[in-house]
């Protein structure tokens, strides 16, 4: 059980035209492989929540993911971070746009934001 994020996400030309597609489609579970090549991004769960209904059980659940898009460049990290959104916004909600920061160690820009995904069962 979870949210369709990849599906949705990897099928969408425009996060294509920047994450490549297929097998060599640069987006991760959890965790990218080291060394990837930048830009990539990497979606993480942050919480699941049944939607119960006293009658029937959970017709739904609710997904809470963390987003992170990685780049050398500043502007790719934010143009990654749009096209996903462009990409998922109409299957789920933005809750938090938490802008860029900078990895220390790997020196990557890091455009992170968070998303609630409601899935039927």
């Amino acid at each position: 059980m979870e949210a369709p994020f990849y599906p949705v996400v990897s099928a969408d030309s425009g996060v294509q035209a920047l994450l490549g597609s297929g097998a060599s489609m640069r987006l991760y579970p959890a965790e990218a492989p080291h060394s990837v090549q930048s830009p990539y991004a990497i979606f993480s769960s942050i919480y699941a929540t049944p939607e119960n209904d006293l009658d029937a059980g959970a017709g739904a659940d609710t997904y809470a993911l963390q987003i992170d898009c990685y780049s050398k460049d500043y502007d790719q990290a934010v143009s990654v971070a749009g096209a996903i959104r462009t990409a998922i916004e109409p299957h789920a909600i933005v809750t938090s746009l938490r802008g860029v920061s900078r990895d220390p160690v790997t020196r990557l820009f890091n455009y992170q934001f968070d998303i609630e995904w409601m899935a039927t069962r």
